[in-house]
C-alpha cells in the first residue's frame, strides 16, 4: 500500500501493537500512514473514558442528533496520547510528525456556557491536552 488513512479508528482498536505491526507490514517503504484520533488527555477523552461504552450511544445521540446508533462503536483508548503513538511509530519503523489540534467545540453546541468553556480551552490549553491528535507517518 502507498497510503493508509485511519480516521477516528485508533480509539476503537483493542491491540494497537498488532495495528501498527500490520501497518508496517502492508505499507511499502516510503509509504504513508495518516491518523486522526481523540486525545485521551483532553476533556473529551477523559469524559469518554469515564463513561462506560454501554452509555455512549445515549450521550452521543444528545450531542450529535443525526448520528445513528449503528455508527457508534466500543472505545478502548489504548494508544491515544501523543507520547504513546510516537512510541509505536518509532517501534514500527515510521518517521513521523504528531500534534494536538482543537477545532470549534461542536460537542458543546447544546449549551452556550459549555460552548464558551470549550472556546477558552481551545485557545489556551497546551498541545498535549488538545482534543484531536493528527499523525503523519512515513515508513522508513
Amino acid at each position: 500500500m502507498d497510503v493508509c488513512i485511519c480516521d477516528s479508528v485508533l480509539e476503537h482498536i483493542r491491540n494497537p501493537k498488532l495495528f501498527f505491526s500490520e501497518c508496517h507490514r502492508v505499507i511499502k517503504k516510503g509509504g504513508y500512514l495518516f491518523i486522526r484520533t481523540p486525545n485521551i488527555l483532553s476533556y473529551f477523552g477523559l469524559f469518554s473514558r469515564l463513561v462506560p461504552n454501554k452509555f455512549h450511544s445515549a450521550i452521543v445521540s444528545k450531542v450529535q442528533e443525526k448520528r445513528k446508533d449503528k455508527d457508534i462503536f466500543p472505545s478502548f483508548y489504548r494508544c491515544n496520547t501523543i507520547k504513546r503513538i510516537r512510541y509505536m511509530l518509532n517501534k514500527y519503523g515510521f518517521n513521523h510528525c504528531l500534534y494536538g489540534y482543537e477545532a470549534e467545540p461542536s460537542y458543546f453546541a447544546f449549551s452556550r456556557f459549555f460552548y464558551l468553556l470549550g472556546v477558552v480551552h481551545q485557545r489556551y490549553s497546551p498541545n498535549i491536552f488538545k482534543i484531536t491528535i493528527f499523525v503523519y507517518g512515513r515508513k522508513k
